[in-house]
C-alpha cells in the first residue's frame, strides 16, 4: 500500500510547484504588456500535429494591483495518421501567472488542473513563457 501510495503523492504534489522563469533587464511595464497579450492571444501551431491545437475559448482575467493574470481555456485537436483512426481530444487549461515584484522580476506559472499530467503543467508553462519571450525580443534586442 505505501509504494502505492508514494509515486501518487509525489505526481499530485509535482503539479502545484510552481515554474518560475526571471527576465532580466526588462522593464516591468513592457513584461505585464507582454503577459497580458500572450494571455489573450495565444498559440497553438507547431510542426507536430499531435502538438497542434485550436482554442475554442479563451477567458483572461486580469488584476494588475496583485500582478496576477488567471486564464481559462479550451482547447481542441483532431488529426489522423496514416492507416491509423482519427484522434479527437478536448481540454481544459487553468493556470495563474504572478509578476513577482523580486529583482530581477520574475513570472510564476501555476497550473490549476495538471492533477495527473504534470508534463501537460510543464508544456503549457512553456508554451506561456515562450509567447512572453517572442513578445519581448523586439525591447530585448
Amino acid at each position: 500500500m505505501i509504494r502505492i501510495f508514494v509515486p501518487v503523492a509525489i505526481v499530485l504534489a509535482g503539479c502545484s510547484t510552481p515554474i518560475q522563469r526571471t527576465y532580466p533587464h526588462v522593464d516591468q511595464s513592457h513584461l505585464w504588456t507582454a503577459m497580458v497579450a500572450t494571455a489573450d492571444s495565444p498559440e497553438y501551431g507547431s510542426e507536430d500535429l499531435s502538438k497542434r491545437w485550436i482554442v475554442l475559448e479563451n477567458e483572461v482575467e486580469i488584476n494588475p494591483s496583485r500582478g496576477q493574470i488567471d486564464v481559462k481555456r479550451i482547447i481542441y485537436r483532431s488529426y489522423q495518421l496514416p492507416r491509423q483512426k482519427p484522434e479527437r481530444d478536448s481540454r481544459d487549461v487553468l493556470f495563474s501567472v504572478y509578476l513577482l515584484p523580486t529583482n530581477p522580476l520574475t513570472l510564476e506559472f501555476i497550473n490549476h488542473n495538471a492533477t495527473f499530467f504534470p508534463v501537460r503543467g510543464k508544456a503549457e508553462a512553456q508554451r506561456f513563457f515562450d509567447g512572453v519571450d517572442q513578445m519581448l525580443v523586439p525591447i530585448i534586442d
